[in-house]
């Protein structure tokens, strides 16, 4: 290596690094996006199986919601026909350094439809 060559790989690192620790913590946000996703998912399919044999829907869907690892999910149940749509709402975060200052917080839906038991 020539003397003007040394120290180029230490330069070229300090200007790749900003880049890469931008992707790195973009990446850590995602999973934690995902992660209180299917988290969502898992709570309103309780919530929703609760609520489909309890008189008092709306109340067996809180009910489950309070006991559950998300209980900041806002839940809704509404009767369509034979069915009850569940619906939950939980707002995420987005409080990974450097990341969750460019990103708003996400608010993450889902709904899920069962057929309520008659018996």
């Amino acid at each position: 290596m020539s003397p003007p060559d040394r120290g180029q790989s230490t330069v070229e690192f300090a200007l790749v690094l900003p880049l890469l620790a931008v992707v790195i913590l973009g990446s850590l946000q995602i999973t934690v996006i995902l992660v209180r996703r299917v988290e969502l998912v898992h709570v309103v399919r309780d919530a929703a199986r609760a609520a489909s044999v309890a008189a008092d829907s709306q109340g067996a869907a809180e009910r489950s919601v309070a006991g559950s690892s998300l209980p900041d999910v806002q839940v809704d149940v509404r009767e369509v026909g034979t069915h009850l749509a569940v619906t939950g709402r939980l707002l995420v975060p987005t409080d990974v350094p450097l990341i969750g200052e460019l990103l708003p917080d996400l608010t993450l839906d889902e709904t899920l439809t069962i057929a309520i038991d008659d018996t």
